[in-house]
């Protein structure tokens, strides 16, 4: 026959118990929450880039085989694709904000960056060109599939890696949808419900990479 005090160790090991596997689910839970936050803003950062250079650099598909088109600076331009690529930069902080915080999701977040006031382009044109390279060209040396004549991803591309780590087959289809739109249409389908077929080097699921010549 069990005893009084055998009654009282079980009943208070069960309580702990179950009390530490709730925090362990909770905090598993946790970063589950967190990885999709995270997910969701590598998906806008990248969504907003291809924005921008759609805006910025408008590829003509009969000629970028074998002229590459220019990045535009023109401030009609510029100011157009300025607020693109801070939202794209902002998304890409938080997503590295929140990638960190899901990989110990017992520890407060960090705290996160304020959304990015408006800037504003230099008064002379010749400014213009300097001025953008010194805002996002750190940025961009880190994203290049967005300036690419592709926009696609090349081997070891982090961008990549993260899509598949991080975003849902769905969701990442419908991103390179987009894409296709945005390259293949420029700035003027921005929005656009048309969505053609998607291309195979955007199939992010074979890991397909291109190069700038097309191959």
């Amino acid at each position: 026959m069990v005893g009084p005090k055998w009654r009282t160790f079980s009943l208070r090991f069960l309580i702990a118990a179950v009390t530490l596997i709730a925090i362990l689910l909770g905090i598993w839970h946790r970063g589950v929450v967190l990885r999709e936050m995270a997910g969701g803003h590598h998906l806008e950062a990248l969504d907003c880039g291809y924005r921008a250079a759609a805006i910025q650099r408008p590829v003509d598909e009969k000629w970028e085989w074998k002229y590459r088109a220019l990045i535009r600076f023109d401030r009609e331009t510029v100011s157009k694709s300025v607020p693109y690529w801070q939202r794209s930069m902002h998304h890409a902080q938080l997503r590295d904000r929140y990638l960190a915080a899901s990989r110990r999701p017992w520890l407060p977040v960090e705290t996160m960056p304020p959304p990015p006031k408006p800037l504003t382009l230099p008064d002379r044109d010749d400014q213009i060109e300097s001025w953008w390279w010194a805002m996002f060209g750190d940025y961009l040396a880190e994203n290049e599939c967005l300036l690419n004549s592709s926009m696609g991803f090349r081997p070891g591309d982090r961008n990549l890696e993260l899509m598949i780590e991080l975003c849902p087959l769905a969701e990442r289809v419908a991103l390179c949808k987009r894409v296709e739109l945005y390259r293949r249409f420029g700035p003027e389908f921005l929005g656009s419900e048309a969505i053609p077929s998607m291309r195979t080097w955007l199939d992010v699921d074979q890991r397909v990479a291109i190069s700038d010549d097309g191959t």
